[in-house]
């Protein structure tokens, strides 16, 4: 990888059945078992704390931004992104 190697895993726990929540801890140990050690997992309970986190660690350096949940978290994830005021090229953003 290159940009900041730093992964940033963004994780609503109002998406899904609950059943998906046990899925959380396993998803920094796969990105580590595949070579990808500076991951983490940010779990927050709205959309809203979504895109303020993502806002947050954007403008912070992060530019590997994935988005745990569904198409609701990857958009509060996205408009995070946009609230950061960083190019959108720059950015590297995933959904799991």
């Amino acid at each position: 990888m290159k940009m900041n190697d730093r992964i940033d895993v963004i994780a609503t726990t109002i998406s899904g059945p609950i059943k998906d929540w046990g899925k959380l801890p396993r998803i920094v140990p796969l990105f580590r078992e595949k070579g990808m050690q500076d991951v983490t997992l940010h779990a927050v309970d709205s959309h809203h704390e979504a895109r303020r986190k993502t806002g947050e660690l954007v403008r912070g350096g992060g530019r590997t931004v994935i988005s745990a949940g569904g198409s609701g978290t990857f958009n509060a994830v996205l408009e995070g992104c946009f609230d950061a005021g960083v190019d959108l090229g720059a950015l590297r953003l995933g959904f799991l």
